[in-house]
């Protein structure tokens, strides 16, 4: 299991600018060793993006349409039912019977914002071993932020719990 962790406090403090970063960084990874290597081991891998608070699964159309024109492998969004802002748990557990959907087929998570932390809440508490290869976290509000809902607030006891543990 690989976690990679990306943080850019500009990213916290501005809605919609991040997206063209984040293309940038989708598509270097797409053609690094890690992508490259793991595609040819297995062709039928998936990249799952999960997107963070105020977009929606829209906002990584760009995303995808980097990865495809370079060849990258596979890519699904996840959906949610409602956007994040129901509440951390609800969409893990929406995440969960995504990931299970998918397996047994080899997948990695690419999750920004809040998504990130679903994704966490998701592979950490609902899995005994998680079914993933590898977690991208970019700019996750893994100690809380102000601006997001109260669960995720600096010093709430969702994120006392969550980070309590250390990682799978």
């Amino acid at each position: 299991f690989i976690l990679l962790y990306v943080s850019h406090s500009s990213l916290q403090e501005s809605k919609m600018p991040y997206l063209t970063g984040l293309t940038a960084v989708i598509a270097f990874l797409s053609s690094t060793t890690l992508f490259a290597a793991s595609q040819q081991e297995d062709p039928d891998q998936i990249v799952l993006l999960v997107y963070g608070s105020d977009v929606s699964s829209e906002s990584w159309a760009p995303l995808v349409n980097t990865l495809r024109e370079h060849q990258g492998p596979k890519t699904k969004i996840a959906h949610f039912p409602t956007r994040i802002n129901k509440g951390v748990r609800k969409a893990s557990l929406s995440l969960k019977q995504t990931i299970d959907e998918m397996a047994p087929t080899p997948i990695h998570i690419i999750a920004h914002g809040r998504g990130a932390i679903v994704a966490r809440d998701c592979l950490e508490k609902l899995y005994e071993k998680p079914p993933v290869q590898s977690l991208m976290m970019i700019a996750p509000p893994n100690r809380g932020s102000s601006v997001e809902p109260e669960e995720l607030q600096p010093g709430s006891g969702f994120l006392r719990a969550l980070n309590a543990e250390p990682w799978k």
